[in-house]
């Protein structure tokens, strides 16, 4: 079977049937829902409804009309199904939406009692032109009446007539008008209220945002300080109907604006300014400052004046936007824009080459033509400010001495001066140049410089003199041997000249020459520069210069001991050193030798042979002499047997007999051994056995 396409249907009748749908589905949103039934029948609803449907079925129309399959429809017919169409849409919502009773509208009555009067054309504030203020919330525009649908009261009166809004006016007047539109006294809202039924009314409304009430039929409000919009409505306890807002404007300023006169600059002291300019400051809170100016002197008015040195009179004015003006009372403005006038000068002080050589007195004077003179100050190098107008400089050195005059507006005047001061002569030192020795003498010719110093004019020249003797220009001399005084002086730039004194003196001694020394050696010589004696060791020194010599010793490069001589008795080979020191710690040296042997040669015997008995040796002895002398050594040695003469050598050889053998020796030194028992000795030789005879006697 074909199916069925709505499009291909006549256009009129696709039209028709799209109208009769959409009245259908109105109809039936509104008995599904109360609320869409309630805003369905609104004037701004149906419009849009009505607008947005027509628009939909004519584009549809105009779609339809272009198609090939109906080439024949004409725009007329197709404007009629349009129409048709629309008004189906309207009519089944009109006819058989829900009304009185829960009967559609078509089939029920609505009684007087259940006749609402309701607003067709409401907008909310802010929306075409709506200014409404709380408690209200919008602005109605059209009214109409309608049948409550919940509403089931008896009709009393079939033919009800309705009420008609009350309606408002109202209008603002002013006692004393100002400028610009503004009341500046007086100001007063007049409202009149009426009602076609003749109900009371009730007048309800905002000034500029403040709510009001009054029963009518006519009320008057005195206006607030401002501007702003009214807002005024009639309303109908009544009847409840309200009418329209109404609108008003107003402008009430009845304050004078404030005024200040204003001084701008540089402020001085005691009321005085540097500088000034004059100006009026005003202030308004309702209509706002239009105006603010000056007058000097009682001349003209003018927006600021700025000042010239002197004392001023000066007057403010301000006006509103009202008209309102307010004038200040008369200021006296003193302007001082010239320094006050300063001199400064050294009044006492000795001044030699620039410097002064004694205290400095300074002074300054001051005066001022216009504020007059306050007060004068001085301060030393940039010290503390303290008041006065002279000053005394007693500190060495270089000086600047500041004098400020400062006048009743406080502006202030410098004047400077600069001084140098030296009271105090140089300072005089030495420095000596050369090898320093001991108890203060230099050794070696002595280079002395003079040094000057003045830290504050400078040292301009130097003398010096040498024992006494005529003062020398210069500051090096040379000093040679010998105690020496020298004496110095010298002289600032500021013509001060040092004392001589202890301080610029000094002692200076040189000793360049060491001590003469002279040794000596005394005692018993003997052979080959040996001593066979004590020996004693003697030096002698003298100093010419630095005087006293300390004489020192010391035997073998032993420790070194004060003293002139020593007494050497030990044998063996000895050294003695001097040295000789004067008080300057110039030495001189020399050294001595001595060999020393006291001691002759010591002699032992040494026998050898066959002991026997008794003491006697049974065979020859030969007898060897032994000489020791550890100093100098044995030089010869003597022997002599039996008291016969002396013979030299050592060596003997004893045959028998009783014999008696000395030796003596003489060592290097000269030292000769004394024959003594210790220098003796006595052998017995017997090498011979006795003879034997024997005989026999007896009885045969």
């Amino acid at each position: 079977m074909n199916k069925f396409r709505f499009p291909e249907r006549a256009p009129l009748v696709t039209l028709v049937s799209i109208g009769l749908g959409l009245g259908l589905l109105l109809t039936g949103f509104s008995w599904l829902s109360p609320t869409f039934a309630k805003n369905l029948f609104s004037g701004a609803t149906w419009f849009w409804v009505l607008f947005l449907v027509g628009t939909l079925l004519i584009l549809l129309g105009a779609k339809l009309g272009q198609e090939q399959r109906y080439p024949a429809v004409s725009r007329p017919v197709l404007v009629l199904a349009v129409v048709a169409a629309t008004a189906l849409v309207y009519l089944f919502p009109e006819l058989f939406a829900p009304g009185c009773k829960g009967m559609p509208r078509a089939f029920a009555a609505c009684p007087a009692a259940c006749r609402i009067t309701t607003c067709s054309d409401w907008a909310a504030p802010g929306e075409r032109g709506c200014d409404a203020k709380p408690p209200d919330k919008g602005c109605c525009f059209a009214y109409d009446t309608t049948c409550d649908p919940a509403c089931s009261e008896p009709d009393p009166d079939p033919t009800p007539v309705p009420n008609q809004p009350p309606s408002v006016s109202g209008s603002v007047s002013c006692a004393l008008n100002g400028s610009n539109g503004w009341c500046r006294s007086g100001a007063v809202l007049n409202l009149s209220a009426s009602d076609p039924q003749g109900f009371a009314t009730t007048i309800t409304g905002d000034i500029d945002g403040v709510s009001f009430s009054c029963a009518g039929p006519n009320c008057a409000k005195n206006l607030p300080a401002g501007s702003g919009a009214i807002h005024f409505q009639a309303s109908a306890p009544s009847s409840g109907l309200s009418s329209g807002v109404g609108n008003a404007n107003f402008a009430f300023d009845p304050t004078p604006p404030s005024a200040t006169l204003a001084i701008s600059g540089a402020a001085a002291s005691n009321g005085w300014y540097k500088s000034a300019s004059v100006s009026t400051t005003g202030s308004d809170a309702t209509s706002g400052v239009s105006l603010a100016q000056v007058s000097v002197e009682g001349g003209a008015w003018q927006a600021s004046a700025t000042l010239a040195e002197g004392t001023h009179s000066v007057v403010g004015r301000a006006s509103d936007n009202a008209g309102n003006t307010t004038t200040t009372p008369a200021q006296i403005v003193k302007i001082d824009t010239t320094l006050p006038n300063i001199s400064a000068s050294v009044t006492s002080g000795t001044l030699v080459a620039g410097w002064y050589v004694t205290d400095v007195i300074f002074a300054a004077s001051a005066s001022d033509a216009t504020s007059g003179l306050a007060l004068i100050e001085h301060r030393l190098d940039s010290g503390a400010w303290s008041p006065g107008n002279s000053l005394t400089v007693t500190t060495e050195g270089v000086h600047t001495v500041d004098f400020r005059a400062t006048d009743q507006a406080g502006l202030q005047s410098t004047a400077s001066l600069s001084v140098k001061l030296d009271k105090t002569a140089p300072i005089v030192t030495f420095t000596p140049s050369g090898t320093l020795g001991t108890n203060g003498w230099y050794t070696t010719p002595v280079t002395l410089h003079v040094n000057a110093s003045d830290p504050l004019s400078g040292v301009s020249s130097i003398e010096y003199r040498l024992d006494s003797g005529s003062w020398t220009p210069g500051n090096n001399l040379t000093l040679s041997d010998g105690k020496h005084s020298v004496e110095a002086r010298a002289a600032d730039k500021a013509g001060n000249l040092s004392a001589v004194s202890t301080a610029e003196t000094i002692q200076i001694q040189v000793d360049t020459i060491a001590p003469s020394l002279t040794t000596s050696l005394t005692g018993k010589l003997g052979l080959a520069g040996w001593y066979i004696s004590d020996v004693t060791f003697a030096a002698s020194a003298s100093d010419a210069t630095s005087g006293p010599v300390l004489i020192e010793y010391r035997l073998d490069c032993g420790a070194w001991l004060p003293g002139d001589s020593l007494k050497v008795s030990s044998e063996g080979f000895h050294n003695v050193d001097f040295r000789a020191t004067d008080q300057a710690g110039l030495r001189s040296a020399a050294s001595l030798s001595a060999k020393l042997d006291k001691t002759h040669p010591a002699i032992t015997f040494t026998p050898t042979g066959t002991i026997g008995a008794n003491g006697w040796y049974i065979s020859p002895v030969s007898l060897v002499v032994n000489v020791v002398d550890v100093v100098s050594g044995v030089d010869s040695i003597e022997t002599r047997l039996d008291g016969g003469i002396w013979m030299p050598g050592n060596i003997l050889t004893l045959g028998d007999g009783k014999h008696s053998v000395e030796a003596r020796a003489i060592d290097r030194a000269g030292n000769l051994s004394v024959v003594s028992a210790a220098e003796t000795i006595h052998i017995q030789v017997d090498t011979i056995a006795p003879s034997l005879t024997t005989s026999l006697t007896g009885k045969l």
